[in-house]
């Protein structure tokens, strides 16, 4: 399965869901930071700290992540 995260500085292809994408870029930094099978357990309602293991520093990480892939700052 090709991954939705986004290279730095490009936007989103027209029509992407951003449900998708999103999931994505969390689904890609917690195989980074933790194990591939939490990773796949990665959805809308996880929580980052509980369910994942992502602490503040992961969070921050995030949201530049998020903040390339939809661009916006």
């Amino acid at each position: 399965m090709s991954s939705p995260l986004r290279r730095s500085g490009t936007a989103p292809a027209a029509g992407a869901d951003d449900e998708v994408v999103l999931v994505g870029l969390v689904r890609d930094l917690v195989a980074q930071r933790r194990t591939g099978e939490c990773a796949a357990s990665a959805t809308l309602d996880s929580a980052f700290d509980r369910d994942l293991g992502l602490d503040s520093l992961a969070l921050a990480e995030l949201l530049m992540r998020v903040e390339d892939a939809f661009g916006v700052a």
